[in-house]
């Protein structure tokens, strides 16, 4: 992993397993880190750019200073015990941002919060502006269907989805998955759906049904929603587990 932090408010950014080729392009693939983490916290997109914006020329000197090396140590640490949970750059610098760097346990979500008050004071301006949607779920059981509500945030993928699927229906993470988006319902259990999302995996052929079908990863739910307010969550090609997911409402905040 390559681990940055800030040396104010000890927020990180993490990436994993940097390629040669990502040394190379190394300020530009922190900034955009950066970016992709902070739109992950919700933070207001015209806080993020002016940030961006005033860093002007990144540089690289040799770190200096034991307590600055102590932190550094307690960040990196804390990404390596999220490296398996969280498969992307952003939701890892999220989850190593929340907990605590430094062994007080008060400390946990200390560098996520102290960031968001640099930036309210600097620029004036909402530094939380975010987006969700109210997500009304059937699970189709003939006759004894489970239901389930979720707000969700809007910039979710459709992996973070499925894992909160399987945490709210009580699943165990064994079988293969795929989604569907509608703009409407179609007639018919197994109409096709306008946009099929699927996993790619060395144990199937994910296209084989499909040809025109989309790899499911890094797609986030606002990609489509509010365009399309019905989507078809299968789960366990074999049984064929199908949850009917409905968009109810979009709501936006904005908060200091």
């Amino acid at each position: 992993m390559l681990v940055f932090m800030n040396d104010a408010c000890r927020y990180v950014i993490v990436v994993q397993k940097p390629m040669a080729r990502d040394w190379k392009r190394l300020p530009q693939l922190f900034k955009e880190t950066l970016c992709e983490t902070l739109l992950k916290e919700q933070i207001n997109p015209d806080v993020i750019d002016r940030y961006i914006g005033d860093m002007g020329e990144i540089t690289f000197a040799a770190n200096s200073g034991r307590q600055k090396t102590a932190w550094l140590n307690k960040a990196s640490a804390n990404a390596w015990y999220g490296l398996y949970s969280y498969g992307d750059n952003a939701c890892l610098s999220v989850y190593a941002s929340h907990m605590n760097v430094d062994y007080a346990i008060d400390d946990r979500g200390k560098p996520s919060n102290m960031f968001k008050k640099m930036m309210m004071k600097r620029y004036g301006l909402p530094v939380i502006k975010s987006r969700a949607f109210d997500l009304a779920i059937r699970l189709d059981l003939d006759g004894n269907d489970a239901h389930r509500r979720l707000r969700v945030p809007a910039n979710m993928t459709f992996e973070q989805l499925h894992k909160l699927l399987q945490n709210a229906f009580g699943w165990k993470k064994y079988h293969l998955y795929s989604f569907g988006v509608f703009k409407e319902w179609s007639d018919g259990y197994y109409a096709s759906p306008d946009i099929e999302l699927v996993l790619e995996s060395d144990q199937y052929d994910a296209y084989e049904c499909n040809p025109d079908a989309i790899s499911i990863s890094g797609v986030k739910l606002d990609d489509y929603v509010p365009e399309y307010k019905k989507i078809l969550y299968t789960y366990d090609f074999g049984d064929d587990w199908r949850h009917y997911i409905e968009v109810e409402n979009l709501i936006e905040m904005a908060a200091n």
